[in-house]
């Protein structure tokens, strides 16, 4: 992936995200976020059942949160101010919703911990 970004833009950008990619991957098995079973082949990475919960709630709660987001947008846009939504303002509705999962998940996953 770091060498078709590279490849495409500068090559420090295809750098970045290849440097990127492999701490991620390096991180991940000692996250506590997966279960790392050494004897599981090619997948030896598991989620178990508190973490499947954890990650349905996260979803749930973005999933609510971009639904009562474009809602009002579009009440707002439809009739207090008809008009095209700009395309700023879904993005940032966008990054609303993966706000919300992400801080959804690590609100659980620290009051699960305690």
């Amino acid at each position: 992936m770091g060498i078709l970004i590279g490849y495409k833009t500068f090559w420090w950008s295809g750098a970045l995200v290849g440097v990127a990619a492999l701490a991620f991957f390096l991180w991940i098995p000692g996250s506590g976020r997966y279960l790392v079973d050494p004897e599981g082949g090619a997948r030896p990475m598991r989620l178990d059942e508190r973490m499947q919960v954890i990650r349905d709630r996260a979803a749930r709660t973005a999933f609510v949160t971009l639904m009562l987001t474009l809602a009002a947008m579009a009440l707002y846009f439809g009739f207090i101010q008809p008009g095209d939504i700009p395309l700023q303002i879904l993005l940032g509705v966008l990054g609303l919703g993966f706000l919300a999962y992400f801080v959804s998940d690590a609100l659980q996953r620290q009051g699960s911990a305690n």
